[in-house]
């Protein structure tokens, strides 16, 4: 595998890693703050 794939592959698994604890932070972590008619 070279470095360019290494670094593309690395950055991937950070955005997804990223990606899923704020949309679990945004189902989970914000009771009440955001009601069902703020999300359409």
């Amino acid at each position: 595998m070279t470095r360019a794939s290494r670094i593309l592959f690395l950055v991937t698994g950070l955005s997804l890693a990223s990606a899923a604890m704020l949309s679990a932070y945004g189902f989970h972590g914000l009771p009440g703050e955001v009601t069902g008619a703020d999300l359409r």
